[in-house]
């Protein structure tokens, strides 16, 4: 009987005890918080070598190392730099802290310069539709331009010697619920053939933005459309030129736009009129290979007198 008391005790002992929790293990484990206090891990080494001017910086900008001891909740195996033996540091970043005003202020500052940002990207472009299951591709950098029913399509102008509405400015991405997905997505180009009703371009369309651009051999004219390479001018036979633009398919793991431009040192009108030089671009005899243009006043859709 004894034998079975002993045996009903431990049997309940093992029922009631509450067993341990399995909790997946954090890379950069939290901190148990001191009240007034915020925290963050400041890189002190990188490959092995000491960031000493990260360090310095974000000590200047008020952070205190916080000590081994005081946070034993935190399981260091190894010390990787033996300047900071007594602070906590794992895979190159040591833990501090801040009094949470400093924190709070600092937060305030950084999102108040990325909501700038933001602000400032949506000021400067308009989102505007593309037709459910429009089947060519645009290009980050394209120009686009409108059609009767009020959405856009990549331009088809090239060497006009006449102004005709249109080009409403340059494409720089786009939005869509994807057919298979079913989610929204954001792209840096429209690949052609997407069926859905919402697809939005993002245009810059400001008819005096000015743009860089790549001045290309051949032209439009003579059918010069793949195969392009940089061709350098002098900036006297240039700047306040007109330009042809030279249509070209985009580079379709980038995203990014190949059209450019073609200018024959003409003054007749054509679509992009040349403002000035890119100086980075200067080669050894003083010719320059890209140029800052915009488009040339009656050819964007906001400067023209005529509807579409």
């Amino acid at each position: 009987m004894a034998e079975n008391r002993i045996n009903r005790e431990q049997t309940t002992r093992e029922t009631t005890t509450r067993k341990q929790a399995w909790r997946r293990p954090e890379t950069l484990p939290a901190p148990k918080e001191e009240p007034g206090y915020g925290y963050r891990w400041i890189r002190v080494a990188t490959q092995g070598q000491v960031d000493a001017t990260n360090v310095s910086s974000k000590l200047r900008e008020g952070w205190e190392p916080v000590k081994a001891v005081d946070h034993p909740e935190i399981t260091v195996v190894t010390v990787e730099q033996e300047k900071f033996r007594d602070n906590v540091v794992i895979g190159g970043l040591m833990l501090c802290k801040a009094p949470i005003e400093m924190v709070n202020e600092r937060n305030d500052y950084y999102n108040q310069q990325n909501e700038s940002q933001i602000n400032s990207v949506d000021n400067s472009t308009r989102k505007i539709p593309i037709a459910s299951n429009y089947g060519t591709a645009i290009f980050n950098g394209d120009l686009v331009q409108y059609t009767s029913d009020g959405t856009i399509i990549i331009t088809t102008m090239q060497n006009n010697t006449s102004a005709v509405a249109g080009i409403i400015g340059v494409f720089v991405g786009c939005s869509y619920t994807d057919p298979n997905t079913n989610q929204l997505t954001f792209r840096q180009s429209y690949p052609g053939s997407i069926v859905a009703s919402d697809i939005e371009a993002f245009v810059i369309d400001n008819p005096n933005q000015l743009y860089k651009v790549v001045n290309v051999t051949g032209s439009t004219a003579n059918g010069a459309t793949t195969g392009l390479l940089p061709l350098a001018k002098s900036r006297a036979t240039t700047v306040s030129c007109n330009a042809e633009l030279v249509l070209n398919t985009g580079v379709v793991a980038s995203g990014n736009s190949r059209m450019g431009v073609f200018i024959n040192n003409v003054t007749s009108i054509l679509p992009i009129t040349v403002v000035d030089v890119v100086p980075d671009t200067v080669d050894s005899s003083g010719n320059f290979t890209e140029f800052v243009v915009k488009l040339t006043t009656g050819y964007h859709r906001y400067t023209h007198t005529v509807g579409v």
